[in-house]
């Protein structure tokens, strides 16, 4: 469906970072293989918690009882939790597929606002499909 950004296209455009899934795995020799799992724990907690500080960083303005309560969710996030919220923020429709699609349906032009709602509502509908 060319709505929905597929695997193949990242929201983020060309320029933007691999996913974690798709860095290139380098094997490691059996005596070593140990001490890689415990180098990638250790990785994986330290990206968590960058994870929840970047997450915070947009919220130290707001009230600070509201910045304790994200935390404490963020944190009791399981890795499987962590790895859908980390996706359902990254992703999203492209705008002017959007656009198209309602101008469509609608058979009037649509303002870019309306996209940008519309998109949005969209998403959470698809979060909320992918979670139950």
């Amino acid at each position: 469906d060319n709505n929905v950004n597929s695997d193949d296209e990242d929201y983020d455009g060309p320029d933007a970072p691999p996913h974690p899934q798709e860095e290139p795995q380098q094997p490691a020799n059996p005596p070593d293989a140990a001490k890689a799992a415990a180098a990638k724990d250790d990785d994986d907690d330290y990206e968590e918690n960058e994870n929840v500080d970047v997450e915070l960083g947009k919220y130290q303005s707001e009230d600070p009882d509201k910045t304790e309560r994200f935390t404490a969710i963020l944190k009791k996030f399981t890795p499987e939790q962590m790895e859908r919220y980390e996706s359902f923020r990254r992703s999203g429709f492209q705008k002017a597929n959007m656009r198209r699609l309602l101008q469509n349906i609608a058979g009037c032009p649509v303002s870019m606002p309306m996209t940008i709602v519309m998109s949005g509502v969209a998403k959470m509908f698809v979060g909320e499909l992918v979670e139950t």
